[in-house]
């Protein structure tokens, strides 16, 4: 099992529904892309900002959230119900990025206070959302992953693609063995291969990693900009009935139509 809802396959390895693969390419990975053995990351895929190349004046491309929140706090901002991010309520990714970020960024209440009163729009999904970005439906789009972002804009000049400045969340595309695998040994061998030098380039290809100096997308050495989202039991905070219901009801107020 592969997934980019990490945390609801912590809570499955939490809950016993895995069992380990031991490898050395397992034990050579850091502390956040495994967790016992039994949850592992192989990709690396940044929450990025995606604009319209075309819409958006180079002055107005928003290279952290505090350009964001600049941008929309106008009331005669140009984008006005022309900015899009997931539907949380839908999306288990967006959940994920939207709940981080609430962990992680002394901006958050003013982003939301800024995606409320600029009246932008909670969607689903990546395709719809950079769809509707080239097409100028939506001018800006904001927590986008970055796989999905950056193969668009390698085939389409209109997207401009922005990993925050501040701070870009990364994913770890996580892996998982069931308990119940009918071949855990081959499941184990395709862990192994996305971890070996031949299953990173293929990764790479498609975009599913941090990109190497001068390629389209950003480097791993710019360690000062990303803050990888570890695959550990911290995940589980965001799944708690009540602290889901409670942020999901601040979602709904921010979003609410008007």
């Amino acid at each position: 099992m592969v997934s980019s809802s990490v945390d609801q396959l912590v809570r499955l390895v939490n809950d016993g529904c895995a069992q380990p693969h031991r490898s050395a390419a397992v034990s050579a990975l850091p502390p956040s892309k495994n967790w016992r053995d039994e949850l592992v990351g192989v990709t690396e895929e940044p929450a990025v900002i995606v604009y319209n190349r075309e819409r958006v004046p180079a002055a107005d491309v928003p290279r952290s959230r505090f350009d964001l929140i600049d941008l929309l706090r106008p009331a005669d901002s140009a984008y006005v119900g022309r900015v899009a991010t997931y539907d949380i309520e839908v999306s288990g990714l967006g959940y994920l990025f939207a709940f981080t970020d609430s962990q992680q960024a002394t901006t958050f209440g003013s982003l939301i206070e800024a995606f409320a009163h600029s009246r932008s729009v909670a969607t689903c999904c990546s395709t719809e959302i950079i769809d509707a970005v080239a097409e100028g439906r939506y001018l800006i789009a904001y927590n986008v992953l970055g796989s999905y972002a950056f193969a668009r804009a390698a085939a389409d000049r209109r997207l401009g693609v922005v990993p925050p400045e501040d701070y870009t969340l990364v994913l770890s595309r996580a892996a998982m063995i069931p308990k119940t695998a009918p071949n855990p040994v081959a499941a184990g061998f395709l862990v192994d291969f996305m971890l070996s030098e031949p299953g990173r380039a293929a990764l790479a290809a498609e975009y599913l990693l941090l990109a190497p100096p001068n390629a389209l997308g950003p480097s791993p050495a710019d360690d000062a900009l990303f803050r990888p989202i570890p695959l550990s039991p911290t995940l589980l905070v965001g799944l708690d009935r009540q602290k889901r219901a409670a942020f999901l009801a601040r979602w709904r107020a921010t979003f609410a139509s008007p």
